[in-house]
């Protein structure tokens, strides 16, 4: 069995309630439980939230809302989660998949690869999301003590040098995060070395977390 945990608390500080923003007079947060229908992997997706108000009318769909403790900013996905995990018992659960309302160009594509790559390692390795550094750190400046420019330190950071073939460099998009619920269970941290990556373009990776982001998104959507 497999679920789906979409996190998506009221508060943010940035972009104020940008989980529940409309585009195309649509909240946010539906782009990513369509694709995460869209894909017909998961019996059940939950919504993990403190907004009351919130509903979406289907029978798969269903919202948990998460205690007042864990909507302050301090408050670790992987501790949403796994406080979820212990309240809903989740007994015939075999994998969950993380996703975030705010990367809504990330389509059903995507979470049907990923759970391929988590098969693939017969479900004993996490799967996350990932995008390359454009451009790469390795013809990055640094800004100095005194404001001024220097080249990047590749030595201190075991870099090869720089020539046309640069080392690539990835971050967590934190558009699909799958793992079995086991790990989950005794995970100490979100997102682990050893985990397999899925790589997306750029496009598809875009997470709001500033205003132009949103502004950006509403233009590609």
């Amino acid at each position: 069995m497999n679920i789906c945990i979409i996190c998506a608390k009221s508060n943010s500080e940035r972009v104020k309630n940008k989980n529940f923003l409309k585009i195309n007079n649509k909240p946010i947060i539906n782009f990513t439980i369509e694709a995460a229908l869209k894909s017909k992997i998961f019996n059940k997706i939950y919504i993990n939230t403190d907004r009351k108000s919130f509903s979406y009318h289907n029978k798969k769909v269903q919202i948990f809302i998460r205690p007042k403790f864990l909507t302050k900013n301090s408050a670790r996905v992987l501790d949403v989660v796994q406080h979820q995990i212990k309240k809903e018992n989740f007994k015939h659960v075999k994998n969950i998949f993380i996703l975030f309302p705010t990367c809504p160009l990330r389509n059903s594509n995507d979470i049907k690869k990923v759970f391929a790559l988590l098969k693939k390692n017969r479900f004993k390795k996490q799967v996350v999301s990932v995008t390359e550094y454009i451009p790469s750190v390795d013809v990055a400046f640094q800004i100095d003590k005194n404001g001024q420019l220097r080249n990047f330190d590749k030595k201190r950071y075991a870099l090869s040098p720089g020539n046309n073939n640069h080392r690539k460099f990835y971050y967590c998009n934190y558009s699909v995060i799958a793992s079995s619920i086991e790990n989950l269970k005794k995970a100490k941290k979100l997102i682990n070395e050893g985990s397999v990556p899925y790589v997306m373009p750029y496009l598809r990776s875009i997470d709001i977390d500033e205003r132009f982001q949103l502004q950006l998104i509403k233009k590609l959507i």
